[in-house]
């Protein structure tokens, strides 16, 4: 049931009767099949914490199709974890899907980590393209701004049927959560900044210099 049709599943199982006029993420495009030319990228929110009340970290991995120019998300993981496990995660990622680059929030000081992920991976014989990116506006703009894409028809963003995490967090969305920050949603955002405009290559690691502002981050 909850496949079949999640909105009917969390009426008449969660007793969550939010309709369609209410959700602002209404409709959602799903896809099965990968294609060999779609390019993987991945995107991280580091939010740190080792207590079960912290804020989650997130990742996510997609492929986007030039020819179509879309995106579609295959691969979700929203939970508590410390600088080491958040690492190996991300390394554990970018082995099975070789992400052309990875957009990384470097908000709160997080850029020297991403320096020191990209420096830790290449000593155990993995390439992080780790890409800084710095949020200048709100969480909540950045996620609203997503609503065009995800419900256009056809979308510009796809989501894999076991992104239930993240179809969650879009489909209760605004509303608070005492799990969450809408990690995941953050996640999307910096996804489908870094590989809708491009915006990949290697990170300069040395360099903190703003090169082009896009869709609410620096990058």
């Amino acid at each position: 049931m909850w496949a079949a049709n999640k909105r009917e599943f969390n009426r008449e199982m969660q007793g969550i009767a939010k309709s369609d006029e209410e959700a602002i993420f209404y409709q959602f495009d799903f896809w099965v099949d990968r294609l060999n030319e779609w390019i993987p990228y991945g995107a991280c929110d580091p939010s740190m914490g080792k207590t079960e009340k912290a804020d989650p970290s997130a990742i996510l991995v997609g492929f986007y199709s030039n020819e179509l120019q879309k995106l579609h998300v295959e691969y979700e993981s929203r939970k508590v974890r410390g600088t080491s496990r958040l690492l190996n995660d991300l390394i554990r990622a970018q082995k099975e899907y070789n992400c052309r680059v990875w957009g990384f929030e470097n908000n709160n000081a997080f850029d020297f980590m991403r320096s020191q992920f990209i420096t830790t991976g290449l000593e155990q014989g993995i390439a992080l393209p780790l890409r800084g990116v710095t949020a200048v506006i709100s969480a909540e703009e950045r996620i609203g701004s997503l609503e065009t894409y995800v419900t256009n028809t056809p979308a510009q963003i796809a989501f894999h049927s076991h992104c239930r995490l993240l179809l969650d967090e879009l489909e209760n969305w605004p509303e608070k959560q005492t799990t969450h920050h809408y990690d995941l949603s953050c996640a999307l955002a910096i996804l489908w900044m870094v590989a809708s405009t491009g915006a990949g290559g290697m990170p300069r690691v040395n360099s903190r210099k703003v090169t082009k502002q896009i869709r609410g981050y620096h990058v």
